[in-house]
């Protein structure tokens, strides 16, 4: 299913309203200011309290550099499997993370950390012989003009750490997981 430009920004700005975390940090804002109404006479400084806590405890766990952190502590508990005991297949997929534009302060357009990383997981299972053929899948995903296409940056960074040319192939029409899938399923067809 191909979106038309308004439907993907659609998307993007709308997928927001349904993530969980939207929806904590939102109730938590509304009690936070419902509790700093006046009401009625009594003691409800324990009510504020408790409504500041909770919102600066999902603030806290909420920032990226704390739930990064988290989450490598609990990566550690389950280590990458070795790559010499996985089985063989055709292709090895890489679904890209995003590209860095070119900006006032950025000279080139640039993988973001997420995207070189899962290039290099797809590039060591390459080298370990696990496929011969690596798809590169990322297009453009930019909501307003024309972006870069992720695939192509994905390519030009896996032949500069040794991938020959010839072992990869690029999708660059999808923007969204899903489409990732379709249009590496179109691109293989029966190889797939």
């Amino acid at each position: 299913m191909e979106l038309s430009p308004f439907l993907y920004g659609l998307y993007k700005v709308a997928k927001y309203a349904v993530y969980p975390y939207t929806w904590l940090v939102a109730l938590a804002g509304l009690i936070l200011i419902l509790s700093w109404l006046p009401s009625s006479p009594g003691p409800t400084h324990w009510i504020r309290r408790l409504a500041l806590t909770i919102f600066l405890l999902i603030c806290l766990f909420g920032n990226s550099i704390v739930a990064w952190n988290l989450l490598g502590a609990l990566e550690t508990w389950h280590p990458p499997k070795d790559p010499t005991v996985l089985s063989k297949s055709d292709f090895i997929v890489v679904l890209g993370g995003g590209v860095a534009e070119k900006g006032s302060l950025r000279p080139t357009t640039e993988l973001t950390p997420l995207t070189m990383q899962r290039v290099l997981c797809g590039t060591d299972l390459y080298s370990h012989g696990l496929a011969p053929t690596i798809v590169m899948s990322g297009g453009d995903s930019s909501v307003i003009g024309e972006g870069a296409r992720e695939a192509e940056y994905m390519k030009r960074f896996a032949l500069g750490i040794g991938v020959p040319a010839n072992a990869i192939v690029v999708e660059s029409r999808s923007r969204t997981t899903y489409e990732n899938a379709v249009e590496v399923r179109r691109l293989l067809g029966d190889r797939a």
